[in-house]
Order: structure tokens, then sequence, then C-alpha cells
């Protein structure tokens, strides 16, 4: 998984996927998108994606917002597998600013 940077030049933002060949240098996959900067609290950047299996299934954690800016936040994709599709489960981060605590992107 990656991040499109088109938050560099005004072009949509992404978090891709695609199957890493055995020797890690190579992909196996064509890429599919997972998800793009469509809510109003990303800023128009989504970042740093980890995906981990739990007993809901697969939850792709993704980072939102300029990081140097208290919108910065954290927030959590349902997907169906390791190439998708996923749907965020909510409108906004689960883990945002706020009073005493900054920065809290990076899953």
């Amino acid at each position: 998984m990656w991040k499109s940077d088109g938050n560099c030049c005004n072009l949509p933002v992404k978090i891709w996927s695609a199957r890493l060949a055995s020797d890690g240098r190579s992909l196996t996959s064509a890429a599919v998108e997972l998800l793009h900067d469509d809510h109003a609290w990303e800023q128009g950047v989504i970042e740093g994606p980890s995906m981990v299996r739990t007993p809901k299934g697969l939850q792709l954690l993704f980072s939102g917002g300029r990081w140097d800016t208290t919108g910065y936040g954290t927030a959590v994709a349902s997907c169906d597998s390791p190439s998708g599709p996923c749907h965020e489960t909510s409108a906004g981060p689960f883990l945002s600013s706020g009073s005493g605590r900054e920065g809290s992107g990076g899953g």
C-alpha cells in the first residue's frame, strides 16, 4: 500500500494497493485504488496506510489532514480484501488533535 502524492500539485490524493513479488522489488498485480481524499476533514491529504486483521475483518488505518495543523487525525476504513474495496467507517477521524494533544496521525 502507498499514497500517491497529489497534494503536492493539486491532484487527487489516493491510497493504492498491489501485490508485491516475493523478491520485494516488483509488483505482480495492477495497482487498485483503495481510498481517495473525499472528506473535508482530510484537507486534501490522506497518507500513512496500515492494514490490520481484526475480529471485524480487515481495517485500513490512515492519516488525514495536514500534519502541521490541529486538523491532523487518524481514521479507519473497512476492507473486503487487501485489494479492496474499502469503505470509510465514519465521516471523520476516530483520533484527532485537541486540547493537550496534537499530531495524532500516523497510525
